[in-house]
This record gives structure tokens, C-alpha cells and sequence, in this order.
């Protein structure tokens, strides 16, 4: 991801962004699991992902400088 955007890997607003996506995934996967493990899980994945709106977050983030942390 930092890569991606151009930030380096200690940027607030990346680490945020991946704790973000990594939360989705797992509720995606905790519903899954709930269903019994029917359905597509990866479809849930992707809702979850579109719900929170991490991608295109991660997209402007790679667009914009980085901002100072607050001291």
C-alpha cells in the first residue's frame, strides 16, 4: 500500500486506511462464517470493502501530500 501511494510505510493516514481494510476483511469474514460458510465469501469481502470506501481512499490518498502529524 505505501508503495501504491507513494507514502511511506509509518504515514498516519496509511496505517489508518490499512487497519480499515484489514477490519473489513475480517467482518467480511466473521459473516461468512456465521452464514455457515455458505455464499461467496469473497463477494462479502468486496461489499465490505465498498461499504467502507477504503479503496478509493487509499486512490486519493496516493494523490495528496501527506500531512504533518499534530504536535
Amino acid at each position: 500500500m505505501a508503495e501504491r501511494t507513494g507514502r511511506k510505510t509509518t504515514d498516519f493516514e496509511l496505517r489508518v486506511l490499512a487497519m480499515v481494510l484489514v477490519t473489513a476483511s475480517f467482518e467480511a469474514s466473521v459473516e461468512w462464517i456465521r452464514r455457515g460458510g455458505k455464499g461467496d465469501m469473497f463477494a462479502l469481502v468486496k461489499k465490505a470493502l465498498d461499504m467502507s470506501g477504503v479503496l478509493d481512499k487509499l486512490d486519493a490518498l496516493g494523490q495528496a501530500e501527506p500531512t504533518s502529524p499534530a504536535s
